[in-house]
């Protein structure tokens, strides 16, 4: 096998487009008042449809699998939203307090 499904380039691809999606959901949530999660969830479809469109040999199987990819994409900005949010982290044995309105990141769980 000489592709390894998790490389450098790979991953730092993901890495980008994840934090792309929390700052862009972040922002328009701050400053319009958008929801976040709807937000997300649709730039991050964006970004896999745009993946296949500037791809040089798009294939069929690329454009059925764009769709899970941009889920993929929103889980993974999900997760990193809960982890910049004050109330992120921990362990789930004691209530998380909300987080104050000021804050820059706020869990979009909540």
């Amino acid at each position: 096998m000489t592709e390894s499904f998790f490389s450098p380039t790979s991953i730092a691809s993901v890495a980008t487009a994840t934090a792309m999606v929390v700052a862009v959901s972040t922002a328009l949530h701050n400053f319009i008042g958008l929801k976040p999660k709807i937000t997300a969830f649709i730039f991050s479809q964006a970004i896999a449809v745009l993946n296949v469109i500037v791809a040089k040999d798009a294939g069929w199987l690329d454009w059925a699998l764009f769709f899970f990819n941009g889920c993929l994409l929103y889980c993974t900005a999900l997760g990193l939203n809960q982890s910049l949010s004050p109330t992120g982290g921990g362990g789930a044995v004691l209530p998380r307090p909300r987080a104050k309105a000021g804050r820059l990141f706020r869990s979009w769980l909540q």
